[in-house]
């Protein structure tokens, strides 16, 4: 989803949008730097095993994604970064909306399918998926907490960039030219709640934590690629490499390469929710932070 900008001067419900996310950062920021002061790092560390999948099954389930995203298109014949910025006629519209839904279904399937598939294979836990019940509101709290402190420094950079670059997105120019509201609904699921729980399990979960269990290096090639179901109850290292963050990130962002600039704000985001799963090794507070800000985007899309 692109970020807040098009290239134009920002208008007063942005600066006001701005200006609340940079008082409320700012606060955030100065307990964080005093967490610093005290020896502490931002976001306590949680150890634990590392997961037990293989290459293979990162390799499988973005496969699985491209094809089926590419079965549902050629199915239906249509696709949204086919001339988003101009008006549709009353089918066309019909049509866009069922890509949009379709590419969501399909999103989910593909984790659903990835999910049963390492459970099956390695009866991965939620802890070993980024999942714990227990601590789902201070997750969601984490989450929000996050989002303020990222949100800000995000924006800045992509502000700055839109001033020289252009920033296009095929649902924001979908939803700019035809503000119609099943265009509106589907684009908000899309954006605030599929995506960020997709895009957080294949990138975070499943590519970063199959990185970090390489940084270990305690695994031979073999087990590496095809996985372990029968894994050592080892647990990561405090001090285990960042590396698998800043390679997640900028896989992350560079599938964005086609929305103009937004791949750098993108990354710098990507490495603070990289920072996050590596810290706590649960999904959630990502998933709320990457919703939160196609959210706040879309809102300030909407006023417009």
């Amino acid at each position: 989803m692109s970020l807040m900008g098009t290239g134009k001067s920002p208008a007063m419900h942005e600066l006001v949008l701005v200006a609340l996310l940079l008082g409320l950062s700012a606060a955030v920021w100065l307990v964080l730097l005093a967490r610093r002061r005290a020896g502490q790092a931002f976001v306590p560390y949680e150890a634990r095993r590392p997961v037990p999948w293989g290459l293979l099954d990162v390799f499988l389930a973005l496969t699985l994604l491209v094809f089926l995203t590419s079965v549902a298109l050629a199915t239906l014949g249509d696709d949204i970064t086919c001339r988003p910025d101009e008006p549709l006629d009353p089918d066309a519209v019909s049509r866009q909306l069922t890509v949009i839904l379709a590419q969501a279904l399909v999103s989910l399937v593909v984790v659903v399918v990835s999910v049963g598939t390492i459970w099956l294979r390695y009866r991965a836990t939620g802890a070993d998926l980024g999942w714990s019940a227990a601590k789902v509101r201070s997750d969601i709290w984490l989450g929000v907490i996050a989002f303020l402190a990222l949100a800000p420094p995000v924006y800045a950079i992509q502000m700055c960039l839109v001033q020289w670059f252009e920033s296009k997105h095929p649902l924001i120019e979908l939803i700019r030219y035809n503000p119609q509201p099943p265009l509106i609904a589907a684009v908000i699921v899309s954006a605030v709640a599929v995506a960020p729980l997709v895009e957080e399990y294949l990138f975070r979960g499943l590519l970063q934590g199959w990185l970090e269990r390489l940084a270990d290096g305690h695994d031979d090639p073999l087990v590496l690629i095809l996985g372990r179901a029968d894994q050592a109850p080892s647990v990561a290292a405090p001090g285990a490499a960042r590396w698998p963050v800043a390679v997640s990130a900028f896989t992350f962002a560079i599938l964005h390469v086609t929305h103009g600039p937004d791949w750098i704000p993108l990354f710098v985001l990507a490495l603070g929710l990289g920072y996050l799963y590596r810290q706590t090794h649960r999904l959630l507070p990502a998933i709320v932070v990457h919703g939160l800000l196609n959210a706040c985007s879309l809102l300030v899309l909407l006023v417009s």
